[in-house]
């Protein structure tokens, strides 16, 4: 996903950061990306690593992101709600 819209979203930060995968791989970040991102009527600046997930998924939003918008994970009806600012969800 990185390589299709790097153009537009600009260039990454350097970065450190590893991260262990389910299958005990580590994978390396391939830089920190810095922006403010909207979803839903929620607007927070972010950072967030990109890393090659040999797509198994195409963006996975932490737990910092998700604290920010006040999201409500229901795992039995598999929904993320996020509390938006004119009192909807």
């Amino acid at each position: 996903m990185w390589n299709y819209h790097k153009r537009r979203m600009g260039p990454l930060e350097p970065s450190t950061m590893q991260f262990s995968m389910a299958n005990n791989t580590v994978v390396s970040s391939r830089g920190t990306w810095r922006e403010i991102v909207e979803m839903g009527g929620c607007r927070v600046k972010q950072s967030f690593e990109v890393f090659n997930t040999k797509g198994a998924f195409y963006v996975l939003l932490g737990q910092p992101w998700l604290d920010a918008v006040c999201a409500v994970q229901d795992f039995d009806n598999d929904t993320l709600t996020l509390a938006i600012k004119d009192g909807t969800t």
